[in-house]
């Protein structure tokens, strides 16, 4: 797959935040991982959105980046998400991703979104790292619900991944 040379910039500097390298020279030394693949069930969906999930996932997998156990779950009743294509929330044991409205390459962003957060949350940024993203992208906040959107740096760590396909 070919990659635009700001997209992997984009990565590049997600990844090096992820791993508190000092130096470009650190990060050539660190050996890739092999995740294991992550644990995620679908719940309602129809098989084009099964495809568009086993896509989002293997896209994790392939940047090495591993997913915590996730609920994904797809809803065609719209009201479920108010006003939002989707979202992702902790059930007390496992993170579920409740998704609406979202087809074609919609859902493909909104899954990568979501996926994104749920790599976050489940410990795929340190504080370290989290505290250089924020400096770097001049926010105050990394998750703070009374922030707006764009002043979150969940969110627009989110949403660099979902914008390059990580």
């Amino acid at each position: 797959m070919y990659t635009a040379p700001h997209h992997r910039l984009a990565l590049g500097l997600l990844l090096l935040l992820t791993v508190g390298a000092r130096s470009l020279s650190d990060v050539a030394a660190i050996e890739p991982a092999v995740p294991e693949p992550a644990a995620i069930v679908m719940r309602g969906g129809t098989p084009e959105e099964e495809a568009m999930l086993g896509w989002a996932t293997a896209r994790y997998e392939a940047a090495g980046l591993t997913l915590p156990p996730l609920v994904v779950r797809f809803h065609a009743d719209p009201a479920v998400c108010g006003d939002l294509d989707g979202f992702i929330r902790w059930d007390g044991e496992t993170f579920v991703i409740e998704t609406c409205r979202a087809a074609g390459a919609a859902l493909h962003h909104n899954l990568l979104h979501e996926m994104a957060h749920a790599w976050d949350f489940g410990g795929g940024l340190t504080e370290e790292a989290r505290e250089r993203f924020l400096t770097l992208r001049g926010v105050d906040g990394w998750h703070d619900l009374s922030d707006d959107w764009p002043q979150r740096g969940a969110e627009q760590a989110a949403e660099i991944l979902s914008l390059i396909h990580i």
